[in-house]
């Protein structure tokens, strides 16, 4: 394949090696091209990776369309033409930010229940959560996101020469390569790191409070007007507080209150709860975001309780006495 300069002719390239990578058309001689291309220009493995990962998405589209059964035998002739015709069509989706994706600096939001994936320009993934807005800036020198509502993770391809910064706040979450969360909800900002390292500061704090740097399964909380606070997160938590990515919500005895409020989050309908003793009662469970029925009547059915459907909103009271342990 022959390299070109323009991001079309680049995002074009890298189109073609993702599918021939995905039918397993690379030989040896194909390899050492391949690797040649990618070290020839950091735009080049970052549009490589892009590119696998929309072709990831449209094949798994393709698959779910399929809906079963047994595919026909094609000659191989005709699967290589096949797969450079999708390869095409993945060319466009990665040019005009399609199925799902955008790749373009400026202003991207997740309306209230949905989860957004994006893939940016030099191949790093960010997704968000339910009624979350960012803001990419790509420059020389850096890469910077300002999270302006809500929560995203963010998977970090590595360019040491051009830092990856996440605003948020009065926070400043600076990644080279790396997989990490931010969290901003109120007046608190919270980054977990996922995978590798993660530098956390408050650029405007004139030297008064240290940078925290924190590795996989560590969190920084940053309140505002008070220091930030480290901690440390057990891998289930940092899986459980993250389920969200996959389409659904973990509780492991949170205050009923604070998963109510996690599941209104997502909700087009909210759930209230009219008794105080009942927001205190501790709940485990697992649901899908925005299922808030099936969460109240099973919330109804653990702490004896009932459900009430008002207009606009549900409404959890209690039945009876609490019971006694």
């Amino acid at each position: 394949m022959s390299a070109g300069n323009d991001s079309a002719d680049i995002d074009g390239i890298a189109a073609g090696w993702a599918v021939r990578a995905s039918e397993g058309a690379l030989g040896e001689r194909d390899r050492g091209e391949l690797d040649a291309w990618l070290a020839r220009d950091p735009r080049h493995r970052g549009a490589f990776v892009r590119a696998q990962a929309i072709w990831h998405d449209l094949d798994r589209i393709a698959a779910m369309a399929k809906g079963g059964g047994e595919e026909p035998v094609v000659p191989q002739r005709r699967v290589r033409m096949r797969a450079f015709a999708v390869a095409a069509s993945l060319l466009l989706a990665v040019l005009a930010g399609g199925i799902g994706y955008e790749h373009y600096a400026g202003r991207h939001a997740a309306g209230v229940g949905q989860i957004v994936r994006l893939a940016l320009d030099d191949g790093s993934i960010v997704v968000l959560n339910t009624d979350s807005v960012i803001r990419v800036r790509y420059g020389e020198a850096q890469r910077r996101i300002r999270l302006q509502r809500g929560e995203a993770t963010f998977q970090v391809v590595s360019d040491p020469a051009r830092p990856f910064v996440v605003e948020a706040g009065d926070v400043a979450a600076r990644a080279v390569g790396t997989e990490f969360a931010v969290r901003r909800l109120g007046d608190a900002v919270a980054v977990t790191v996922l995978e590798g390292v993660v530098e956390v500061e408050r650029p405007d704090s004139r030297g008064l409070e240290r940078p925290r740097r924190a590795a996989r399964n560590e969190q920084v909380v940053a309140a505002r007007a008070l220091p930030m606070i480290e901690n440390a997160l057990t891998a289930e938590e940092v899986s459980r507080r993250h389920s969200w990515r996959e389409g659904y919500l973990a509780f492991d005895g949170e205050p009923l209150e604070a998963a109510i409020a996690e599941m209104n989050r997502y909700a087009q309908v909210p759930i209230r709860i009219a008794d105080p003793d009942l927001a205190a009662e501790h709940f485990v469970g697992v649901f899908r975001i925005g299922d808030t029925r099936a969460f109240a009547r099973s919330a109804a059915a653990t702490f004896d309780a009932r459900v009430v459907e008002e207009p606009g909103a549900i409404v959890l009271t209690r039945a009876s006495t609490p019971r006694r342990q």
